[in-house]
């Protein structure tokens, strides 16, 4: 049998629907209810809903005091969309174990205040799916397969992992916190146009199964780590912006290739190092630095030391780079050395960068750093000229501090000497 859409505010016409029809024609609106008790609405015997199930309080202005109710069928497979909380609702128990696919969205948003109990334990297909019940701390469910958008709110659940760890093609992403029982993200998609994290989690990239992953935009804001998983053979991103009061102390960047890092940090972060690999010295595109960091971030050296004690180098200079500008953060010479070397025109193997912005606003306390290097490598045309495009600061000898003399000194014969050396 086969119906147009249709009203469910009682159990009476549930049972009528459900006896009478396996496929409905149209929306299943649900409610508002009648009396004080919970109401239990059952569905067995719809397979279809050629429509929307869910609530329209638009049309209707007694859901706030109608009682809390239950909705559950074992036979529903397919709809067209699943709504519940864009408005206020009393639901507090949603189950659809049988519920393989939605041809538009599933949303359980967050005015389905009252919902603790999901079971859409079979649901792999939809084209959104949005999760946004502050309450929720059941959910039961298995997997995704074809799923193009994905957002995912606080919650009360243990895991994301039935979620998030999937080999999707997602065009975007957004997990915001907290999600006070979940101390890892697994990020098992296959590639991603847009991600943004704000939860206070540690992220593993790569999960379960996953062997590569392309990522066009990656945002992470208050994390407390970023680690790669094992399993993963590569990772490309484009962008990665670290931002927000993070909880990261040395920050390792785990990709094969990408364009652009920014890491913007405030004052209270504790964030110390930041860890480059050799891959990076590869790593094409033309690459573009942005570090705004309290003076914690050490940057006075490419080197640090590993568990033991001993001296490993951490920070490794892409050899095309398009953009730097580090502000904040406690910096020295030594650092920039092989960026030097190239863009002087002593590196054999690789031609000077062409840079269109260079700026670097050590901490005060950055007594090992001048500009002298760089400004000559701007007269030597090396480094951007033009006055919004150049900015090099010397920080303040505060206190009696002592300069140090920097490692490498360029004079403006040595500039053109380089260049010429270069050009042949």
């Amino acid at each position: 049998m086969l119906l147009c859409s249709t009203w469910i505010t009682s159990v009476a016409e549930a049972d009528t629907l459900r006896q009478n029809c396996r496929v409905v024609m149209g929306h299943v609106g649900i409610g508002p209810f009648a009396g004080n008790d919970t109401v239990h609405i059952n569905l067995d015997g719809v397979e279809v809903i050629a429509g929307t199930l869910g609530e329209y309080p638009y049309t209707r202005r007694d859901y706030l005091t109608q009682p809390s109710y239950t909705l559950s069928s074992a036979s529903l497979k397919k709809a067209d969309a699943l709504e519940f909380g864009r408005y206020d609702t009393r639901i507090v128990n949603l189950t659809l174990p049988s519920l393989t696919s939605v041809n538009d969205y599933v949303y359980i948003g967050r005015d389905a205040f009252d919902i603790g109990y999901l079971d859409i334990t079979s649901l792999h297909s939809a084209g959104k799916i949005t999760l946004d019940s502050p309450n929720l701390h059941t959910l039961h469910h298995t997997k995704l397969r074809n799923v193009t958008s994905l957002s995912i709110s606080s919650m009360q659940i243990n895991s994301l992992d039935s979620l998030s760890d999937n080999e999707l093609n997602l065009d975007d992403l957004y997990i915001e916190g907290p999600f006070p029982n979940i101390k890892n993200i697994p990020l098992g998609f296959t590639s991603a146009n847009y991600i943004q994290i704000s939860d206070n989690s540690s992220i593993t990239l790569g999960g379960s199964s996953t062997k590569k992953m392309i990522i066009k935009k990656l945002n992470l804001d208050d994390i407390t780590g970023l680690k790669r998983s094992a399993e993963l053979k590569t990772i490309e991103v484009d962008s990665m912006k670290l931002s927000g009061p993070f909880h990261i102390t040395h920050l390792e960047i785990p990709f094969d290739n990408l364009r652009q890092l920014q890491v913007l940090q405030r004052e209270n972060s504790p964030l110390k190092s930041i860890t480059l690999p050799p891959k990076a010295v590869n790593w094409t595109g033309g690459f573009e630095l942005v570090l705004s960091a309290g003076g914690d971030l050490n940057l006075t050296s490419m080197y640090g030391a590993d568990d033991q004690g001993k001296q490993i180098q951490t920070w490794y200079w892409p050899k095309n780079i398009s953009w730097i500008e580090i502000s904040g953060a406690t910096v020295g010479n030594d650092f920039f050395d092989p960026f030097v070397t190239q863009q002087m025109g002593l590196d054999k193997d690789f031609p000077p960068s062409d840079l269109s912005f260079f700026k670097v606003s050590p901490s005060e306390n950055s007594t090992s750093f001048n500009c002298t290097t760089f400004r000559e490598l701007r007269g030597a045309g090396r480094l951007p000229r033009g006055g919004n495009k150049f900015s090099c600061y010397d920080p303040y000898l505060t206190n009696g501090a002592i300069r140090v003399h920097i490692p490498i000194i360029l004079s403006i014969v040595s500039a053109v000497l380089g260049m010429c050396t270069w050009m042949l």
